[in-house]
């Protein structure tokens, strides 16, 4: 980091000495085709997995499962979107752009996610069985106040560790991203369960019939 607070540009993207179709485009205001492809094919394709059976009601056939998991892409999908387009803006150069964003984004969730605790209580005034016994702190700091809050969980998690990735050397750069692919699989095909395990354990849609 430099005197100015900065971090380094992140891999991929081009120095002060560098010109890019990318930072052209940033600085007339066109839009990036890429990116709004890949956005609107992540949000068909959220639709048609929220479209698809679950376990919660009822059995799900083996081609309901094909789908489930070809259609893993969606959400990653914007994650990359976002973080492609935050990495490389000026401001993400700066240690208070980070906190910017982590204070737009935990302010409303604390809101609402309060708003969403109180609602599960008076829900099980009337319906004991809806009473989720998980502490109101680990449903802070798991996200699991609503369901889609994993998301929550996921950027704020890739905003804390954006300073880290912008310090990746270049020519290091191939050898963590194999290992980071490396791990995935390995958390796909189960060989490796502890983290995801740990995570589901605590805000899992199992634990709690609420909102």
């Amino acid at each position: 980091m430099t005197s100015q607070g900065h971090l380094p540009v992140p891999v991929g993207f081009p120095t002060k000495t560098e010109k890019s179709v990318a930072a052209g485009k940033a600085s007339t205001g066109l839009r990036n085709p890429e990116i709004d492809w890949i956005k609107a094919i992540g949000i068909v394709t959220v639709v048609l997995i929220h479209s698809l059976p679950t376990t919660l009601t009822g059995q799900i056939s083996d081609m309901d499962g094909w789908i489930g998991r070809m259609t893993r892409f969606a959400v990653p999908g914007f994650l990359a979107c976002s973080g492609f387009l935050f990495a490389g803006s000026r401001s993400s150069r700066k240690i208070s752009a980070m906190q910017q964003r982590l204070k737009r984004l935990l302010l409303p969730y604390l809101v609402f996610s309060v708003a969403a605790w109180c609602q599960t209580k008076v829900w099980a005034m009337s319906i004991p069985y809806l009473e989720d016994t998980t502490p109101f702190i680990l449903k802070l700091l798991f996200c699991a106040a609503l369901g889609p809050y994993y998301y929550v969980f996921l950027i704020v998690c890739l905003v804390l560790v954006t300073p880290l990735i912008a310090r990746i050397p270049r020519r290091a750069f191939p050898v963590v991203l194999v290992a980071a692919l490396l791990l995935q699989l390995l958390t796909e095909t189960g060989l490796c369960p502890t983290l995801p395990t740990i995570f589901w354990h605590f805000r899992s849609p199992a634990r709690t019939l609420g909102p």
